[in-house]
């Protein structure tokens, strides 16, 4: 499960992705140059569903179809300029918790 911003746009979209299949939520929030945005996803194993959630807003739920269920998973932050121009990514923090 992740947040991506492709080449050429402005928007960050949601994905949640099982053996290379991925069920996208596009365009979430619109990003811009020198702006903090908090992006949240949580699993609900109570209600089998997934969330996503912007700014702290009102959670999203999303369909759990590609939930990766026995993968080994690893956070990841990742950053890739499209172009030959200066790209930048600034993380402030990440937070990542299971209720037991």
């Amino acid at each position: 499960m992740f947040f991506k911003k492709d080449d050429g746009d402005t928007n960050l979209d949601f994905v949640v992705e099982k053996d290379s299949t991925e069920t996208a939520t596009a365009a979430v929030a619109t990003v811009a140059d020198d702006t903090f945005v908090t992006a949240t996803f949580f699993i609900d194993p109570d209600r089998s569903s997934v969330y996503y959630s912007i700014n702290n807003a009102e959670p999203v739920a999303v369909a759990n179809t590609n939930l990766p269920d026995n993968e080994e998973l690893t956070i990841t932050l990742a950053i890739q300029a499209g172009a030959a121009a200066a790209k930048s990514l600034t993380v402030d923090y990440v937070n990542c918790m299971i209720e037991r």
